[in-house]
């Protein structure tokens, strides 16, 4: 199977959050595998992004826009809060 695009990815993001009410796709979830992996992936990227104060290739300024505009949590804690990412002005 090849691997899925950042602009597919996200699709499947907005059909899970039409379905769901979130964007918090939890790893039992089987209807669309690898879903929960990528949520992750963009939630660690956010993390390094943090960091290091850089987007990358990988996690562009557009794709965090696009995120944050679907109501992505960047940050889950165990009572499902979020945080909303202080770097969106840059």
């Amino acid at each position: 199977m090849r691997n899925k695009t950042w602009n597919e990815r996200f699709e499947q993001l907005v059909e899970y959050k039409k379905l769901h009410g979130d964007c918090n796709v939890v790893y039992s979830y089987k209807e669309i595998p690898g879903l929960a992996t990528w949520v992750a992936s963009q939630r660690s990227f956010f993390r390094k992004l943090q960091k290091s104060g850089e987007y990358t290739r990988t996690f562009t300024k557009e794709r965090m826009k696009a995120l944050e505009n679907l109501g992505f949590q960047f940050v889950v804690t165990s009572g499902n809060r979020s945080e909303v990412p202080k770097s969106s002005k840059a």
